[in-house]
């Protein structure tokens, strides 16, 4: 929008910047109108668009369109440009991003591109949450607009302690017995070693680590590590555990009628635990202990909030897939990394299972009834006669990269 007009986020006042000759909006504006102009220098089509709906926003066209009117007329150029106006005008009844509804019909392009996704648990979330949000997503894979985010820390601190934690868990699983001079090693270089994956990352690129929000997010990384690594010291010495996968990942095909559908996941880690295979999952970010309370399996496919739940159970159930003679009891669970901070004394958060024998074991009869929603939740997805449709709970729009499109 051109140009940005005489509002200013600043506290000196206009007559204050005169007075001192301080640079005003006038400024400003002479620039956006030079880099206006020099856009316009060399293209062939121009298209310039403005809303006379006082309503919506304020009613005028820009000055430059204005400017441009007057210049070619001035010049007597009008046989070299053409300057056409086209009114558009929208029935009253029509109010537009507010349709009712959003319906994609699954035509046999959809169909088939639907044939080529590998389904995780991160995009079946995205069809619970929403089904257009789903489509949008996963089907058309329109990415979400490239924002500079306030928060780019919390993504590097949850990088930086993934790839720390996968090389002092790898290193303690070759040599399980020598777990405590292992870790203290580690605790030693363990500055050092922050330092080192922060300027590789990618989302750090050419910025100063040794200042601002990234020292800060430097000085957490080595408190969460710190602390972990210290809870994992204390749970070696009273907990027999053995590391057995490292960043898993898993595959399964899923047959639903003619249909062949992938699946995969990407699993932390899978331990050993007191003779129970128990899948884990890091987390940097807040897990709210109520969000893992297992009720029943309509609800874990139909509650957006039961996201995390449902991620575990979907490892469970590959896991299953793919280790289909094992007669171990299973579980699953999140370490979270704030918990550890905040000394709560859990190092993992379990689900609550009701008619579970412990509280936490997933049982056979549980991967069963998983599996069988699954199949039903993904014959909604293939099934041609249901479009992909925009969800009817707002809330779950609030953060939505797309609602701009369907309206809400």
């Amino acid at each position: 929008i051109l140009p940005k007009g005489k509002t200013e986020n600043s506290l000196i006042l206009y007559n204050v910047k005169k007075h001192f000759k301080l640079p005003t909006y006038e400024q400003k504006d002479s620039v956006y109108a030079y880099h206006f102009f020099r856009l316009l220098q060399r293209a062939k089509n121009v298209f310039l668009i403005y809303n006379n709906d006082s309503s919506d926003s304020l009613a005028e066209k820009s000055r430059f369109i204005n400017q441009l009117e007057f210049e070619i007329k001035k010049q007597k150029i009008e046989n070299n440009v053409t300057f056409c106006t086209q009114s558009i005008s929208i029935p009253p009844n029509i109010k537009l991003g507010k349709t009712n509804n959003f319906d994609i019909t699954k035509d046999e392009n959809i169909i088939a591109k639907l044939r080529k996704i590998n389904f995780s648990a991160s995009n079946l979330t995205l069809y619970i949450n929403c089904p257009l949000q789903f489509y949008l997503a996963s089907v058309e894979k329109i990415e979400s607009p490239k924002t500079i985010s306030e928060n780019i820390e919390l993504k590097i601190i949850g990088s930086v302690v993934h790839e720390i934690l996968r090389d002092i868990i790898a290193t303690i699983k070759e040599d399980s017995s020598n777990y405590k001079v292992i870790i203290d090693n580690y605790l030693k270089e363990l500055e050092n070693n922050i330092y080192s994956k922060f300027k590789s990352n990618k989302d750090v690129g050419n910025q100063d680590i040794d200042k601002g929000r990234l020292f800060l997010a430097t000085e957490i990384t080595f408190r969460i590590i710190k602390n972990y690594l210290e809870q994992v010291k204390l749970e070696l010495e009273v907990t027999e555990i053995t590391v057995f996968e490292l960043e898993k990942k898993y595959n399964h095909i899923l047959k639903i009628g003619n249909e062949e559908i992938q699946l995969k996941g990407f699993v932390d880690r899978i331990d050993l635990r007191n003779n129970k295979v128990t899948i884990l999952d890091y987390k940097t970010g807040k897990v709210d202990e109520k969000n893992l309370q297992f009720s029943d399996m309509p609800t874990l496919f139909t509650d957006p909030d039961q996201k995390i739940l449902f991620q575990l159970f979907f490892y469970s159930y590959l896991y299953c897939k793919n280790n289909s003679s094992f007669e171990t009891p299973l579980t699953c669970g999140i370490i979270s990394f704030r918990e550890i901070n905040m000394n709560t004394g859990k190092s993992i958060l379990f689900p609550s299972i009701s008619n579970s024998i412990d509280g936490n074991t997933i049982s056979a009869d549980l991967i069963d009834a998983f599996e069988a929603s699954l199949k039903e939740i993904l014959t909604e997805i293939f099934n041609p006669s249901i479009p992909f449709r925009r969800t009817e709970e707002s809330d779950h729009c609030k953060y939505c990269d797309y609602k701009q499109i369907c309206g809400r």
